[in-house]
């Protein structure tokens, strides 16, 4: 694991631009925090939600290669620009445990100061 340390794991990356996802994405490209029965796991519930839910040719975008090839090796992102099917696939995998490193990004809003969808006491 160049760079990072497995007892910092699971870690989520909150960022805020598509531009810094992608940057980190290439930063992490040598990354690989999987063995090879957890990479089998995560083929098999890629295969099974992409190859039902997506058109062949939609299977070759690169939104699409990009998302397989990082959760083959632990690691997830979304962001406002992708196919909502990737992005719910993206979170929902999140939640598994073969899934160690997420970066998301944070939409800011104007109005309030704050992140989205971040509540206080005044707003309840």
């Amino acid at each position: 694991m160049s760079g990072m340390k497995r007892h910092l794991l699971p870690a989520i990356a909150l960022v805020l631009s598509r531009a810094q996802i992608m940057k980190l994405v290439q930063q992490l490209d040598s990354v690989d925090l999987l063995n090879e029965v957890e990479k089998k796991e995560v083929n098999s519930v890629l295969h099974k939600c992409l190859s039902t839910r997506l058109e062949a040719c939609d299977k070759e975008v690169s939104q699409v290669i990009l998302l397989q090839d990082l959760a083959v090796r632990g690691i997830a992102f979304h962001h406002s620009g992708m196919m909502p099917l990737l992005k719910e696939l993206a979170r929902v995998s999140s939640l598994r445990p073969s899934i160690s490193y997420h970066i998301v990004m944070l939409l800011w809003s104007r109005q309030a100061g704050r992140p989205a969808g971040m509540q206080t006491e005044v707003d309840q």
